[in-house]
């Protein structure tokens, strides 16, 4: 479960891979050296980032958390 955003002082979010991975297994956004991004996560034991399906992103170079899921209306009719 992914819980509110962590920039780290970074005011547009993106955290570099040099500076820190996440501290948890959980999906964030990932950007590669190649400009691509995409929902994925870490794998300390492997040390590997994976996208959903489980394939291998190569080079990651920064990442970010989820935003938080949009707030529903409650229906008031």
């Amino acid at each position: 479960m992914c819980t509110g955003m962590t920039s780290f002082n970074r005011p547009d979010g993106w955290i570099s891979v040099k500076d820190n991975l996440p501290d948890t297994v959980r999906d964030v956004i990932i950007y590669t050296k190649w400009g691509g991004v995409c929902c994925g996560w870490y794998n300390p034991e492997l040390q590997v980032w994976l996208d959903l399906y489980g394939t291998t992103i190569r080079p990651v170079t920064h990442w970010r958390e989820l935003p938080d899921p949009p707030r529903m209306e409650e229906n008031k009719e």
